[in-house]
């Protein structure tokens, strides 16, 4: 799977690197054609690409977020178990028997190995790498800190519960305050493609039939010329509004591939049916 990753994402660069040489050579010589054979041939696997990526990277965010968010539970209930005299081996052979969703299995795997003779430390450090969160190796290492150091222990396990239950509230609400905003971002970004459209349709050919245009003898001044160059400002404009948007709401760049694909669309559709 992570070879697969490794070769998706260097298509994507591969395909944006070509795309931008692309835009590149057109504006040198002057030869917008945005939506020929070529661009076709290099955008269309360009978002099918990222699509992928986003899906493959989606899911694996969920899968993180799912743990994490039975996490804080477990620390309290290993707490519980260690205040009523428990060791913390005996504490996660009691909390294995209960049911954290996501979370279950990754305990009940630590239950195994701890079973199977693997120091608890161990077990524990294992399934903070295999968990994928940074929140949860963090907080897993100061637990195994403070019971390698014979410190308060139950005490680490109640702070950490209550910073990791903080954490997941935090990250609720800001998931809900950022939707107003991501609405914002496609009002905005449609209002720009409408901008755009009413500038080729109206304004531009208005310019051309100016006194001074017709003085200029047209000045290289070409409709099909500045509308391409509209087109790319455009999908420009989509690509980084969308990860901008995702970076807001999720904390991810990653995240905001959703948005930017969509925003995309919006513009060739737009472009398509309004424009060309």
């Amino acid at each position: 799977m992570k070879l697969e990753n490794e070769k998706l994402w260097l298509a994507a660069k591969v395909l944006l690197v070509l795309n931008i040489f692309k835009f590149l050579g057109e504006l040198i010589f002057l030869e917008f054609e945005p939506l020929n054979t070529i661009g076709l041939v290099l955008l269309v696997p360009l978002i099918i690409t990222s699509l992928i990526i986003y899906v493959r990277k989606e899911r694996e965010y969920r899968e993180v977020v799912e743990i994490e968010e039975n996490f804080h539970k477990f620390l309290r209930d290993l707490s519980q178990e260690m205040e009523a005299g428990e060791s913390l081996p005996d504490a996660i052979d009691a909390t294995a028997q209960s049911d954290y969703d996501a979370l279950t299995d990754e305990i009940k795997r630590v239950h195994a190995h701890i079973s199977w003779g693997i120091p608890v430390n161990e077990a524990l450090h294992k399934m903070g790498e295999r968990s994928g969160s940074p929140h949860i190796r963090s907080a897993l290492s100061i637990v195994l800190d403070a019971a390698e150091s014979g410190g308060k222990i139950i005490e680490g396990l109640d702070d950490t519960a209550d910073y990791s239950e903080r954490l997941y509230e935090i990250r609720r609400k800001r998931k809900r305050s950022t939707r107003t905003y991501i609405i914002i971002f496609y009002i905005a970004f449609i209002i720009f493609v409408g901008i755009v459209a009413v500038l080729v349709n109206s304004l531009l050919p208005a310019l051309l039939n100016t006194e001074v245009q017709n003085q200029a003898g047209g000045a290289g001044f070409q409709i099909e010329e500045i509308t391409n160059v509209l087109f790319y400002m455009t999908l420009m404009q989509g690509g980084f509004s969308g990860a901008v948007a995702g970076k807001i709401s999720e904390g991810s760049v990653i995240a905001g591939i959703k948005h930017s694909i969509a925003m995309i669309t919006i513009a060739i559709v737009a472009f398509q049916f309004f424009v060309f």
